[in-house]
């Protein structure tokens, strides 16, 4: 890949972290966003660039069209990983309009708002490689995450239809799955029930970022150019 910068939305969660360091290691300048959590960003920032590593962060509602394309409209990007989102565990009857639009927003909108803020440059250089953070329950999708599973299923076939839009300009889109992975996102749930979730889980424990990160790094290395349109699950074998 010519263009070695890569933008990682929600970088200053444990995915995206964990994401944004691995292609840091690999060679690629990284931009990463952050909208509330501002801390936990610019810590990642200051830990690699004290390895001489390039990072950098901006604070960006990915949610919002005009702030994305104020910001990254006129980057060079080659790698783009749409890690921001956010959940909701719960009866869909006690969800709300307010917490399904966020949902959405912040999984979907934000996801597309990105892609086409970064995909002019990839177009012109007909090049480059969109991974979206989806979810096991895009694929699985269980009781109390009927908001949440919604949102990764149009994760799931956004990405399959993009990647059929612009595989004949080069760019490859692709998604992963992650199944329960040890984030403050899945933090909430409590002990016992993340240890109920390991015990069903084939592989005998939860998923770490950096396995997720692992997935992802390759779907952007040249050992995937002939991978495209796939959602690539991380789960363990978990299956509900």
């Amino acid at each position: 890949m010519q263009c070695k910068t890569a933008v990682v939305s929600g970088g200053s969660g444990g995915i995206g972290g964990a994401v944004a360091e691995a292609l840091c290691r690999a060679g690629f300048g990284v931009v990463i966003t952050f909208n509330k959590n501002r801390t936990a960003a610019e810590s990642l920032c200051r830990r690699l660039s004290s390895e001489r590593l390039s990072i950098e962060a901006v604070r960006c509602d990915v949610s919002d069209e005009k702030e994305v394309n104020t910001v990254f409209s006129r980057l060079d990007a080659g790698v783009l990983v749409n890690c921001a989102g956010s959940a909701m565990h719960g009866l869909f009857q006690d969800s709300g309009d307010a917490v399904r639009r966020e949902v959405f927003a912040s999984n979907v909108f934000g996801m597309m708002n990105m892609t086409a803020a970064v995909l002019p440059s990839m177009l012109r250089r007909h090049e480059g490689c969109i991974v979206n953070i989806s979810s096991v329950w895009g694929e699985y999708p269980a009781s109390c995450e009927a908001v949440y599973s919604a949102a990764k299923g149009a994760v799931n076939a956004f990405t399959r239809s993009l990647a059929d839009e612009l595989g004949p300009s080069g760019i490859r889109v692709n998604a992963v799955a992650p199944g329960n992975i040890i984030t403050s996102m899945t933090a909430p749930l409590g002990e016992e029930v993340l240890s109920d979730i390991a015990a069903s889980t084939p592989l005998g424990r939860n998923g770490r970022p950096e396995d997720v990160a692992e997935a992802v790094m390759w779907l952007v290395s040249e050992s995937a150019a002939f991978v495209t349109g796939q959602v690539i699950t991380v789960n363990g074998g978990w299956r509900g």
